[in-house]
């Protein structure tokens, strides 16, 4: 695994909006031909391009990490009572729905492995949104912010392997980009939980 950058932009300057049910993302996947690419003349018939191959499993990775994300925020504003944190998932689902439609766009095609080929990593992001909200839940704020700021350096790493392993330029470049949006929402975790532990400390001088 990369270092992950912590220079990157802490903040999501994204301004809250209501959030309705047209947000949300299609999983639907479409077929895509098998023939799709020599029909476009890119390559013979018969024939594939391993690179191209590599990056589609590459940003398909990436999507499926980006909509279990989503999903999650998803569940974070349907649950949340502060309001804060409400707004601030609202704009996260929009962001990211952007996002996993970008990404699919950019796939060529897809071959039946490709879901498999990353799945300890996607498995490892699941089970620590899960780990997240059920505290969210139970009303653990420490515990929730903290496994929230994990999954969200899950991600941010994801993003930042895939710009570094991806050849095209204005993709990568594209990438790098999300990735500084992920640092912004795991930087707004970190944050609240800092305010969090001031608040506790200073309750506790008064006790």
């Amino acid at each position: 695994m990369i270092a992950i950058q912590h220079s990157l932009a802490r903040h999501n300057t994204m301004e809250p909006s209501p959030w309705a049910e047209d947000d949300l993302f299609d999983l639907t996947l479409p077929e895509v031909a098998e023939d799709a690419l020599w029909m476009e003349g890119l390559l013979p018939a018969g024939e594939s391009d391993p690179e191209l191959e590599e990056t589609d499993s590459i940003l398909n990775h990436l999507r499926h990490m980006t909509i279990s994300s989503l999903s999650s925020y998803q569940e974070i504003a349907e649950v949340a009572t502060d309001l804060h944190l409400k707004s601030f998932a609202e704009v996260v689902v929009r962001q990211r729905t952007a996002q996993q439609h970008y990404l699919f766009e950019k796939i060529g095609s897809l071959s039946s492995g490709d879901e498999l080929e990353h799945e300890e990593m996607l498995t490892a992001l699941r089970s620590v949104w899960r780990c997240a909200i059920w505290n969210l839940e139970q009303d653990n704020r420490p515990a929730f912010l903290e496994y929230a700021e994990r999954a969200e350096s899950l991600l941010e790493e994801a993003y930042l392997e895939a710009a570094m392993s991806i050849d095209d330029e204005n993709l990568a470049a594209e990438i790098r980009d999300y990735a500084v949006m992920v640092c912004g929402a795991r930087a707004f975790y970190e944050d609240m939980a800092d305010v969090f532990e001031q608040q506790a400390a200073q309750a506790k001088s008064l006790a």
